[in-house]
């Protein structure tokens, strides 16, 4: 996703799970009188009806817990990824430690892959990815006919993370981009 879409994906998620917090916990406090200022009746008559009913304020709590439990879910599969922390590697009494820093493992392995010739442009990031600390690298191919060359470049690039992180816990993704997917489509189709 583009940052433009991420940011409007987190905006949105933000106003649909305040709006159903909102809407369930009204729901669950309806009848117990803590918000002043709500109707008593309802002016429809089936849910009038509805109301006069023994299970009607049971079925507005189970809708109001349900609507709590679907924003909740939903804010939190929408939270930014965390940034990975440093891997603590061996400690070594008195002298200090030893650890790996996944941000300039990340920010090396792009350095590294920026300078082969079939790399147009690349990221790297270190995230936390569900508890796991990843290396995401995002590789654009110069050209369609050079993606074996980058893919060669990323398995490199990978040998090395894995050397130097030894028996760390640490993952590594790489997503491939061609630069000119569509345009080489139109070309092909005239």
């Amino acid at each position: 996703m583009t940052r433009m879409a991420t940011a409007l994906d987190r905006v949105v998620s933000l106003i649909v799970g305040v709006v159903l917090v909102v809407v369930g916990v009204g729901a669950l406090t309806w009848h117990t009188g803590l918000i002043h200022g709500l109707p008593q009746v309802i002016t429809a008559p089936a849910l009038v009806d509805a109301v006069d009913t023994p299970w009607w304020r049971w079925a507005v709590a189970g809708a109001g817990l349900v609507c709590v439990a679907v924003a909740l879910r939903w804010l939190v599969a929408h939270r930014p990824m965390g940034k990975a922390t440093p891997i603590r590697l061996h400690e070594a009494g008195d002298v200090g430690t030893i650890t790996i820093d996944p941000a300039a493992v990340a920010t090396a392995a792009a350095d590294t892959l920026q300078r082969h010739p079939a790399v147009r442009t690349v990221k790297g990031k270190a995230i936390a990815d569900r508890g796991t600390r990843t290396i995401e690298l995002t590789v654009t191919a110069a050209h369609p006919d050079e993606l074996g060359a980058v893919i060669t470049a990323i398995d490199d690039a990978c040998e090395h993370i894995a050397h130097a992180a030894g028996d760390a816990p640490l993952s590594v993704r790489a997503i491939v981009h061609i630069k000119g997917g569509r345009e080489l489509t139109r070309q092909r189709l005239r």
